[in-house]
């Protein structure tokens, strides 16, 4: 069942139904309410990703990452990802091979995605490991 089977069961428009669905203004507790009778009766369940399409803004932080030998990193990301969730966002991790280019992939996740904030990761096999936060 998709929100247009909803619209046409409860007689309203799509638009309707979205702002029932969202707890959004401008409709009446009556409309509201007949909407979520017919939601009820089907067990209806937004489709998240036909929601995030549909968003105009992301609630996301993009990580990219590329290469992934260093094991001590992965200690680091996954607290990268703990912090960026307790801060009421939603982190997503790509993974780039140590060949591409960086910048074409984050513009590309960007026009995509349309994240909140992006994070690059760069690894070099060539860079020192050091404990500063400041290596050069």
């Amino acid at each position: 069942m998709t929100i247009k089977d909803i619209a046409r069961e409860s007689g309203f428009a799509v638009g309707t139904v979205s702002r029932a669905l969202n707890n959004a203004p401008g409709i009446s507790e009556d409309t509201r309410r007949r909407i979520m009778e017919v939601v009820n009766r089907h067990n209806y369940e937004p489709n998240a990703n036909a929601k995030h399409l549909k968003q105009q803004a992301n609630d996301g932080i993009v990580l990219i990452v590329k290469g992934i030998q260093n094991m001590l990193f992965a200690g680091i990301l996954e607290q990268l990802q703990s912090e960026i969730a307790n801060r009421g966002y939603v982190p997503t991790v790509y993974y780039i091979d140590e060949e591409a280019n960086e910048v074409a992939q984050a513009r590309r996740i960007c026009a995509e995605r349309k994240p909140y904030g992006i994070m690059l990761s760069i690894l070099r096999p060539s860079w020192k490991a050091c404990a500063s936060p400041v290596c050069c």
